[in-house]
């Protein structure tokens, strides 16, 4: 049987029976509606805001590590990693916050079967490589691994391709269904009848999981896992290795980011990731979850909470690193100085 949930949790929230139930013997349905409503409503102008700033903040940091003039201050495994982690955030927003978005609004998705595939699989991708980015950076400021920090690209390129590759099951499993097809048994595959799939195509459908919810479980099971398992043991390590190396960083390693503010992002990736994890892999374990009521009403909000704490987790390196701060303070005096040679 088809999942009717999406890979974000908004779509169990914009379809639960909750919003269209009849039920009202133990609490007025239509407050209910507004209360969810209203709440929907400041997600939305959340989202967008908080959206705009992040894309703006991302690209404006990978702009100007791309140019020598601006970044030359900074060594380049310090542009690389900047870069990597600004990438990774800007691919979360792009990709899976329009799709949340538009699930929070009863909207239906638009993009077709390869951009619910994407919104499923990129998002999930980005956050292996922010993880693997930050766990990247601990290494390279070892004096024992000075030789390493030439190949700093290789690497930053190896930890994308890594994250790419474990996420696969995210764009094999996820597939658009139309309206007609989103109930009971997954009715067809693209193989089985064409031309009924054809008739669909270009029609608003829902993203969902082809595949049954123990296999949900597993695969935003190993990504709570992951995610759980790799921020300690990085932290675990900076906590060993900076008393080891206590006294003997070189002059480079005083530009990079220090260990406690690795430590920081780790633990604030932690806060504003698990919970939506933790969410989803409840909530698919449940055999059949019920969204009547004021369990109903608690469950759409915290789905709404965990969704907007995710996202804020693509401002953990802008605030809590001082370096992409100063790369945009350094891009933009060079802008102020390129307009200033022009007017002059």
């Amino acid at each position: 049987m088809a999942n009717q949930s999406v890979v974000t949790p908004l779509f169990h929230l914009s379809n639960s029976s909750v919003f269209n139930s009849n039920n009202s013997s133990d609490y007025d349905t239509t407050d209910q509606d507004d209360v969810i409503k209203s709440i929907r409503l400041v997600f939305t102008m959340f989202g967008v805001v908080l959206g705009i700033s992040a894309i703006v903040l991302n690209a404006a940091i990978i702009i100007a590590s791309a140019i020598k003039n601006v970044s030359s201050p900074f060594s380049l495994q310090t542009i690389h990693l900047m870069a990597s982690l600004a990438t990774a955030d800007l691919i979360l927003l792009t990709f899976g916050l329009p799709y949340d978005l538009v699930a929070a609004n009863d909207g239906y998705w638009l993009e077709g079967p390869i951009g619910c595939q994407m919104s499923a699989y990129l998002p999930e991708a980005s956050r292996f490589a922010w993880v693997g980015t930050v766990l990247l950076a601990m290494p390279l400021r070892w004096p024992s691994m000075m030789k390493m920090r030439k190949w700093a690209t290789v690497w930053a390129l190896l930890v994308w391709t890594l994250s790419l590759s474990v996420v696969i099951p995210f764009v094999l499993h996820v597939d658009c269904l139309g309206l007609s097809q989103t109930s009971g048994e997954y009715p067809i595959t693209p193989e089985a009848a064409p031309s009924s799939r054809a008739e669909v195509e270009d029609d608003p459908c829902f993203c969902v999981f082809t595949v049954n919810r123990t296999e949900v479980v597993r695969m935003f099971g190993t990504s709570l896992l992951a995610f759980s398992l790799l921020p300690v043991v990085a932290i675990a390590m900076i906590s060993l290795k900076t008393r080891t190396y206590e006294g003997q960083s070189s002059d480079m390693d005083k530009c990079n980011t220090s260990p406690t503010r690795l430590a920081i992002m780790l633990l604030a990736f932690m806060a504003c990731t698990l919970p939506r994890y933790v969410h989803i892999v409840v909530n698919y374990s449940e055999h059949a979850p019920t969204m009547d009521g004021q369990y109903g009403l608690a469950l759409s909000v915290m789905e709404i909470l965990c969704c907007s704490l995710f996202y804020c987790s693509t401002l953990i390196h802008v605030i809590v690193s001082p370096h992409p701060r100063a790369l945009l303070r350094q891009f933009c005096s060079h802008r102020r100085r390129q307009t200033y040679v022009t007017e002059h």
